[in-house]
Order: structure tokens, then sequence, then C-alpha cells
């Protein structure tokens, strides 16, 4: 029985599009061109967490760090990129506090996906409508963008983004089935000492 050759080119690609951490390290010079990933342990554990809520493992995280640990870009960025390469169907809210913080992480993301590196490794996520603060792909799925004053509806993922203060938001995903569940909340807030 002879197996097909997988080229090295075709093994990588693979392996960026199953393994967060290692797609978000590639992906890192996309969104910040000439600028240097400082890997340190903390982004290893910020994955893992974000891993527990990608299996459902986690329903809902919160992350406290000081500001300039990457946070917004792991969560607001990366993840969401990554979800929708995975799944070109889920739905996805980005929640910010501001406007102002939350369009430089949606032209980031833009950045990302738009970008030849996303689409070789996500060949299958195409755009429908990219704008300002929605992305939206041919099967459904998007990555929409709200500040806190705006109204949120049904999404499968909600990722509040530097919350100035706690905020509840209920958010309930309906399946196919008719069935309610609860999404997964990755709260990243701004914590300095």
């Amino acid at each position: 029985m002879s197996h097909p050759l997988v080229s090295p080119l075709q093994a990588s690609l693979a392996v960026l599009a199953t393994d967060f951490g290692l797609f978000l390290r590639a992906a890192f010079p996309v969104v910040h061109p000439g600028k240097e990933l400082q890997d340190n342990w903390h982004i290893d554990a910020i994955v893992h967490v974000l891993e527990q809520c990608i299996t459902g493992k986690t329903k809902r995280q919160i992350i406290n760090m000081p500001p300039r640990h990457l946070k917004s870009y792991l969560c607001s960025v990366a993840l969401p990129a990554f979800l929708l390469g995975r799944d070109p169907a889920i739905r996805i809210m980005v929640v910010s506090y501001s406007d102002d913080l939350a369009k430089p992480l949606a032209a980031e993301f833009r950045r990302l996906v738009d970008s030849p590196f996303y689409k070789q490794v996500f060949p299958l996520t195409v755009v429908s409508k990219s704008t300002e603060r929605e992305y939206v792909t041919t099967q459904g799925g998007y990555r929409l963008v709200l500040s806190v004053e705006g109204g949120v509806t049904l999404s499968l993922w909600m990722i509040p983004s530097k919350p100035k203060m706690p905020i509840p938001i209920p958010c309930v995903t309906r399946s196919t089935s008719g069935m309610d569940t609860p999404c997964c909340h990755a709260w990243t807030t701004k914590c300095t000492p």
C-alpha cells in the first residue's frame, strides 16, 4: 500500500492550521512587520488557557496582565483569525470599551486574514464582506467589532478586550437543533501594578 507524499510546505501548513501557539507566532510578523516577537513563558500560559476555550473545557476565561504583554494581539486578532480559519462558519464578536481600541485591532485582524500567509494556511476561509467593523466569510461566519456602548446580538465567541470594569454581557448561542448553549468568553483586562 502506497501513501501519497506530503511536501514539507504542506506539512508545515497543516501544523499551523491546528496549533494555535505556532500559528500566532508565525502570524506575528504579518500583523507587526519589522517587529520581533519577544517570546516568553506568559505567551504559552495564555495560549494554554485559550486552547482550553477552543476545546470547550473552559467556558469563561479572564486574563489579567500588565499592558504590553500581547493580550490584545493574542485574544482579539490571532484567536479570531485562527477560529475562523478552522471553522469559516463560526460567529465571533470582539467587544471593546471604545472604538479607539476596536478599530486598530480590526485593522490588524484584516491585515492578517487578507495576507498570502493566512490564505495558504486556511485556503477554505474566503471573505465575502470586509468593512471596518465586519469580516464575513462566504460560509456565513464572521468577526464583528463592537464597543461596549453598541448592541450585542447572538454569537458563538465573545471576546471583550480591555473592559474598564466587568461588563455583564449575556451570551447564548442557539444551535440548529434549537438548544441554547453558553458561549466562551475570553476576557482580557489591563492589570497595572
